[in-house]
């Protein structure tokens, strides 16, 4: 299933050096920055507004940033200021992580909720803010920052840099990950070639439990680049090839709630050429034709929580947004939870609420298949025969769960 792509023009009927994307969770949030102002709509793209905090219009945006519900705006002036929206954009207050200068501000990103902030500083430190940009928590290391990401509730981040010498150590073109707000930092190791590549895009899903990361590496005129997936919040990585083997320039990267739809961008010329790719199950990937079959600078990518819609930019060109087809609603039947452990009474769907006990009896289960998919309960709830585990909220897990596509399986209902 493929995203439909109309052109947007938010500053006209003209070409824009846009370099980065953001959008709400519901899609109709979205920030964009480009090397000559930036730029806001409310109402998914049909009107647009140029944003200029303290007359800032006309000047050099790098990175931008929109929480979930599309409340708190964050963005960074290259060789200026950073901002902050508390308010969808109606006003901005400047923030100021390293007091009254300006800085090259080239990454940030802002949890739902407007109270974890992130932001990097090219050839500068990591800024971390626990309290919405009140106080602040500056990294030592001062790399050349290009992009960072964070989960919706602040608990994940990711955040990368470019440009590798030995006197910058190993950890200077690295992607360093936190799972505790922001607090402290590990730097990941994906083999013994990144210590040569140029890391310039990450993405976490809302969840967190699916990680992106985007590389390149020129050498001996060849280009050694990666794209690097996790579908267990950055514990373990793989590679993936939308253009197969060609080593292509990845940036842009952007994925939905769960990481099942995502989008990439190629930046430089390949022999794939400079082209957008999306996925809609985390595994297949095709190519996506805005603009027709032409190469374009893809730069930027932005996909809503259900990754319905989304919006990608090139840099000297257009916008373009981008939808799926509207999803069938789905019939459920002989569907079941476990109104114990959840607490939950009701459904507004179809689904029947079963106690613990009854969800650990197999007659409970109508018309399912005991003999080829399911194992009978015991103990636990039913399982599939594919697995080797059986589970319950509060029970203790029997076995590792094997791998299914990009997701474990548990407290199997239907």
């Amino acid at each position: 299933m493929s995203w439909t792509w109309p052109e947007t023009r938010p500053a006209g009927d003209v070409n824009k050096n846009w370099v980065q994307v953001a959008m709400s969770a519901d899609g109709l949030t979205i920030l964009a920055a480009s090397t000559t102002g930036l730029y806001l709509t409310v109402d998914g793209g049909a009107n647009w507004t140029e944003e200029s905090p303290t007359g800032s219009a006309g000047q050099e945006y790098r990175c931008v940033a929109v929480s979930g519900d599309g409340t708190y705006l964050l963005a960074g002036q290259f060789g200026a200021r950073l901002w902050l929206s508390t308010d969808a954009g109606a006003n901005w207050t400047e923030i100021r992580p390293r007091g009254d200068t300006n800085q090259l501000w080239n990454a940030c990103a802002i949890a739902s909720g407007g109270v974890y902030l992130l932001a990097a500083i090219y050839s500068g430190p990591r800024c971390v803010s626990a309290d919405s940009g009140a106080n602040w928590t500056l990294g030592a290391s001062y790399w050349r920052y290009t992009s960072c990401a964070m989960s919706s509730d602040g608990k994940y981040q990711l955040l990368c840099a470019d440009t590798y010498s030995a006197s910058e150590g190993d950890t200077a073109n690295a992607v360093w990950r936190s799972v505790d707000y922001g607090a402290n930092w590990v730097a990941i190791r994906f083999d013994p070639w990144t210590k040569q590549g140029n890391w310039i895009a990450v993405a976490v899903s809302q969840q967190g439990d699916t990680m992106m990361a985007g590389s390149y590496d020129k050498t001996a005129n060849a280009y050694l680049s990666r794209l690097w997936v996790s579908f267990d919040f950055g514990g373990h990585w793989e590679r993936v090839e939308p253009t197969g083997s060609d080593d292509t320039p990845w940036r842009g990267l952007s994925c939905s709630y769960h990481g099942i739809h995502a989008l990439a961008c190629n930046t430089q010329s390949s022999a794939t050429g400079l082209r957008l790719w999306g996925t809609n199950d985390g595994k297949n990937w095709g190519e996506q034709r805005p603009a027709g079959d032409a190469d374009a600078v893809w730069y930027s990518t932005a996909m809503s929580g259900l990754g319905e819609q989304v919006v990608a930019v090139v840099y000297g060109g257009r916008m373009w947004l981008g939808s799926l087809p509207a999803l069938p609603t789905p019939a459920f039947t002989s569907c079941y939870w476990d109104t114990d452990t959840s607490g939950q009474a009701t459904s507004a769907g179809t689904a029947a609420g079963k106690t613990t006990a009854q969800m650990e009896t197999v007659g409970t289960f109508v018309d399912w298949d005991f003999t080829n998919v399911w194992n009978e309960p015991d103990s636990c709830y039913p399982w599939l025969r594919t697995e080797h585990v059986a589970v319950r909220n509060g029970c203790a897990v029997v076995h590792s769960f094997p791998w299914i596509g990009k997701f474990q399986l548990s407290h199997v209902t239907a």
